[in-house]
């Protein structure tokens, strides 16, 4: 596994979103129209990435793993 975690992926998947929308203007307005403005959803990116790398003590944050069963059917 390259990463090594599933919480090593989500952080690159958040970065990879934060990186998309900055890229971009963060408002834009159409006058009269409307206006879009996705700073607010950096700021959330943000968070959520700076609550994922919040470095944690040794063997604790990780998940035991789950047996994963096939439904009925398929």
């Amino acid at each position: 596994m390259r990463l090594g975690s599933v919480e090593a992926v989500a952080v690159e998947v958040l970065r990879e979103r934060r990186a998309a929308l900055v890229a971009d203007p963060l408002a834009v307005t159409i006058q009269e129209v409307a206006t879009v403005n996705t700073a607010e959803n950096v700021k959330a990116i943000e968070r959520q990435i700076a609550g994922l790398t919040v470095e944690t003590p040794a063997g604790s944050g990780h998940v035991s793993p789950v047996r994963l069963l096939r439904r009925a059917g398929r």
